[in-house]
């Protein structure tokens, strides 16, 4: 044995008392030290090329005893046989139990075949802190071995690497005890590798205390683990971060015979990461208890089957994930969580997120026990199910219970699924989504149960599913559902397969039953269904709607339909659909549509029973070109029972169409016929009983505007006192003159264009030359002006603008006769604003051009030489305009054609007046009274094409007083008062004006 010897700083012990001595020895030893002969202390170094470093045997009784120094060993030997290992210390048999490898010190080990850095026999302890441990070998490498009731004590910030082929950091043996804090590991191994490995062959209880922090490294060429543990093990970390390749993050065998228990509680924020085998592995017996606990844990694991947590393990399973884990896989088949052990399986977690992105790879897989999923969780599978629950995941065990609150789960194939007999899927306020075309949102089949509250289905994909029961699968909705889907929103599709609800839903998406499932759904206040229902091969729709509403998109069928306050049925598909119902009851709300001169449209029909009251509402279509003698069936019944009225008369183009009984059927028909008795005996037509469809109000105002220019044009005309005042005058050579106007209509005609009121106003402005001569005066002039005028309909009201020019010329002489000429063009525009039956607006506007030419004469008597006094002037006047054509095109649809029309007024009438001419101021007052007829005035005007006649002709009265005052030889001031009654219209109209002659 070769030992070198170098001076050191000590102390010396003197008369009891320790003191200052300047020098000690460190010894560098090159041989195997054998404890029982030899010392090892501080700062020594051992550098050998023998197979043992530092020997500690039966013989030893003192051991190991660095306290806090360190010492560097390093060990290369070369054992002569291949069995042999290479050993950093051996502490085997040892007369000591306890062995401290100081703080800071290093041992180095390098073996040609097998090596161990440490080995320990049974009941024997070591420990040491800020270790730093590597073994290299070609075979089996381990860095510590422990025997039974060892306990290995590591300290804190410990470092341990091994490499070799089959390779261990650290060993474990019966009952034996690991503590360490912050501890690095690393193990690679050709064929395995294992970080630390707990009670392989042993019956005890293992102990691993890892402290706070902490790393394991493991790469392996095709097995092992981060922690592998057998039997009876407890493990106990805070923020370990477990990195595996080829190996288990954590993984439990369980292998042991006989009642054992595994117990990892990993605390808070430790992370596993493991590439080609699963994060954590429960695996085991009968008789294992197994306990996973961890809380903000991140599993994230890379490869095929390779899941995030699996367990299989046959005991009593639990596994507590607290709050805020994140588990991630990518790989075919590889599963989030797969929980397939036992009935006994327990599995909670709180704000948990999984992540899947492989084939096959499930969010979740559960096959057995009881697994609640608290809130805020979010469960994806980019390929495969979100949550998947099936007894068939494994043989044997009782079908599992899976509940989850307040979470979202993301399925490629399928949000979540109850596939076997016995299997419960709970779910509380979670959002359920499928994104595969053909996915299902929800599925229950083979008897399996989805109970669903406050839950939403969300398919995007093309002929995807909301929700599915088949094979005898029931789905239990209650409190508020939502199901968006962009195909079948729910599909009951066998026997004994059932979807039923209560409470608010909302459903987007067809709702379809086939070979005898069944669909049940009663909605509460406030639900919406946007979609078809369809019954094939003995399939059930069962509808019960209280206060809500079916968009129904397509042809429909539904087995019963029971309606209840205000509930709606509205028909919506881009084509005229039908809803064929087995039985109908309550008081409900049906929209329809109609196309009605086609003999088409919306069909409700009731194969059954018919009961209660219901409202009907056709929508009004301004565009169907109607004639007002259509008739169309749009309920029909078996029974003839039940009542169904209208909410509003039917506007379609431009008629009013109400609903009657024939028979078991309900049907459309106008609102100016009397609609036929059952099997009526005809009556003779003696011209008496023409059809004479109301209008709508659309039309009403819209053919009104006739109406409205043929009043306008006759207030803008009216005779030269109205136009120009008193023009009996000498010394003038022109006027400039400007006349405003005021007044009402109402009470146009009678029949279809009757019964509105009209205010209208106006100012016009002209000018003229006179010429004077011995026997009278000729005057020619110009003159321009425009008209406002609103009209009050009975649903509406409307306006116009009326901008006109004109040319006037006359002859005045001086025994009182005078003739005088207007011809005026104006343009014209009318709008119209109003409600139609269902209280919808609809406004319209049109233009056209006219030309008028009147011509009026008269003859003033007076009965005084000075032509003063009173006089009386016999009139009469012949006006003759045209209006041209216009159109109305309508926002409801409604086209109005109005043709053009002639008008020939004649009016014969007179004045008395008293006339007085003396002063600076004459003045002139006179009453007027004068019969007007209309001799042409027949036009007519077209609804969607369907001609109505309609004639200005008739006679009135028109009654009035004036005064006209000359202010000097320049001015003059007029005002006229008029009322008009006749056979068409009432009128009211003042007028005033002002002339300047000069």
């Amino acid at each position: 044995m070769k030992i070198c010897a170098q001076y050191v700083a000590s102390s010396l012990l003197v008369a009891g008392s320790v003191i200052a001595s300047p020098f000690t020895y460190a010894t560098d030893f090159v041989n195997t030290v054998d404890l029982s002969a030899q010392v090892v202390n501080a700062d020594d170094q051992i550098e050998t090329n023998d197979i043992i470093g530092i020997l500690s045997d039966s013989a030893d009784t003192t051991g190991l005893q660095i306290g806090s120094g360190k010492i560097d060993v390093t060990v290369n030997g070369i054992p002569d046989e291949d069995y042999i290992p290479t050993i950093g210390l051996k502490f085997f048999n040892s007369g000591s139990s306890s062995h401290v490898f100081g703080t800071g010190s290093t041992l180095n080990v390098t073996g040609s075949h097998k090596a161990s850095g440490v080995a320990l026999s049974g009941s024997t302890s070591f420990s040491g802190s800020e270790l730093n441990i590597t073994v290299k070998g070609t075979t089996a490498v381990n860095g510590i071995e422990g025997g039974t009731n060892s306990v290995i004590d590591l300290g804190s910030d410990s470092l341990i690497n091994v490499s070799g082929q089959l390779t261990t950091a650290v060993a474990l043996g019966s009952n034996g005890s690991l503590i360490a804090d912050n501890v690095n590991i690393t193990a690679e191994g050709s064929t395995r590798a294992n970080g630390i490995k707990a009670a392989e062959f042993g019956t005890g209880t293992a102990i691993i205390n890892l402290g706070n922090g902490g790393k394991i490294t493991t790469i392996s060429g095709s097995t092992g683990a981060g922690i592998l543990l057998y039997g009876n093990s407890t493990v106990r970390a805070n923020g370990l971060t477990i990195k595996t390749t080829n190996g288990y993050g954590i993984s439990s065998s369980g292998s042991i015979a006989g009642a054992s228990n595994v117990d990892i509680n990993l605390g808070t924020a430790s992370i596993i990461s493991a590439t080609g085998s699963s994060g954590v592995m429960l695996l085991g017996n009968a008789g294992l208890t197994s306990s996973f606990k961890a809380n903000n844990l991140t599993i994230d694991t890379i490869g095929n089957s390779n899941h995030g947590i699996s367990v299989s393990s046959k005991g009593i399973n639990s596994v507590d994930l607290g709050s805020n884990s994140v588990i991630t896989t990518s790989g075919t088949r590889s599963q989030g969580v797969w929980l397939v052990g036992s009935a006994e399986t327990q599995f909670k977690a709180n704000l948990l997120t999984i992540h899947t992105t492989g084939s096959e790879a499930n969010a979740m897989g559960i096959g057995s026990g009881n697994t609640v999923i608290g809130a805020g969780s979010l469960l994806i599978s980019d390929q495969s199910d979100g949550l998947m629950a099936s007894s068939t995941l494994i043989s044997g065990v009782s079908a599992p219970t899976v509940t989850v609150y307040d979470s979202k789960i993301v399925g490629y194939r399928r949000g979540v699924s109850a596939q076997q007999a016995g299997t419960v899927v709970n779910l509380y306020r979670v959002d359920a989504q499928a994104n595969m075309e053909g996915g299902y949102g929800l599925w229950a089949l083979n008897t399996g149960l989805i109970n669903a509250t406050d839950t939403s289905v969300i398919t995007s994909a093309d002929n995807s599913y909301g929700i599915v029961a088949s094979g005898g699968g029931r789905v239990t909705l209650t409190g508020n559902t939502n199901v968006d889907s962009s195909s079948v929103a729910m599909f009951a599709n066998s026997s004994a397969s059932l979807i039923e609800g209560t409470g608010v839903m909302r459903i987007n998406g067809d709702i379809q039953a086939k070979d005898s499932g069944l669909i049940d759904l009663s909605l509460s206040a406030g639900s919406l269904i946007n979609g078809v229902t369809a019954q094939d091969s003995g399939g059930i729709v069962n509808l019960t709607m209280d206060n809500s509403r079916w968009n129904v998109t397509d042809d429909s069928s539904v087995n019963n339909l029971q309606l209840s306050n205000d509930s709606t049925v509205v028909f919506t598909g881009t084509n005229n659909g039908s809803l064929q119902v087995g039985n109908l009851g309550g008081n409900g709300h049906f929209v329809m549509r109609s196309s009605i001169v086609e003999g088409v449209g919306d069909l409700l029909s009731v194969t059954g029973t018919t009961a209660g009251n219901h409202q009907v509402t056709v929508v009004n279509n301004g565009s169907e070109s109607t004639d007002g003698t259509e008739v169309l069936k749009i309920i029909q019944t078996a029974d003839g029972n039940g009542n169904f009225a209208l909410t509003n008369n039917v506007e379609l183009g431009g008629y009013l169409y109400k609903l009657h009984q024939d028979g078991n059927d309900w049907e459309l028909y106008s609102a100016g016929l009397v609609p036929p008795e059952p099997d009526p005996t005809p009556a003779p037509d003696n011209g008496t009983n023409k059809p004479n469809p109301p209008i709508t109000s659309t039309a009403n105002a819209s053919a009104n505007s006739l109406n409205v220019g043929y009043l306008m044009n006759y207030a803008e005309t009216q005779t030269l006192m109205q136009r120009m005042g008193q023009l009996r005058s000498t010394d003038v050579d022109g006027n400039v003159w400007l006349r405003g106007y005021a007044g009402n209509f109402t009470s146009f005609g009678s029949g279809k264009l009757s019964g509105f009121d009209m205010t209208y106003n106006g100012t016009q402005l002209g000018a003229d030359k006179q010429w004077q001569s011995a026997n009278g005066m000729i005057y020619l002039g110009a003159a321009l002006g425009q008209s406002n005028s609103n009209q009050d309909y009975q649903n509406g009201d409307g306006d116009m603008r009326n901008r006109h020019v004109g040319l006037y010329a006359g002859y005045l002489d001086n025994g009182g006769l005078y003739v005088d000429t207007l011809l005026k063009y104006n343009r014209m525009r009318n709008e119209i604003n109003v409600k139609d039956t269902a209280a919808n607006g609809v406004d319209g506007s049109a233009s056209s051009n006219g030309i008028s030419l009147s011509v009026e004469t008269g003859k003033r008597f007076h009965f005084t030489p000075e032509n003063s006094g009173f006089y009386i002037e016999p009139q009469t006047q012949l006006t003759v305009a045209w209006q041209d054509s216009s159109h109305f095109k309508n926002s409801n649809g409604l086209k109005v054609d109005l043709s053009s029309y002639t008008s020939t007024l004649g009016r014969i009438g007179g004045l008395i007046g008293y006339d007085v001419k003396k002063g600076a101021t004459p003045v002139n007052f006179y009453f007027k009274s004068s019969y007007v007829h209309e001799f042409s005035g027949d036009t007519d005007y077209r609804l969607n094409g369907n001609k109505e006649a309609h004639s200005f002709k008739g006679d009135w009265w028109a009654n009035g007083v004036g005064a006209s005052v000359g202010i000097g030889k320049q001015h003059n001031l007029y005002l006229d008062l008029e009322q008009v009654n006749g056979s068409q219209f009432k009128q009211n109209q003042i007028n005033g004006g002002y002339r300047f002659s000069f």
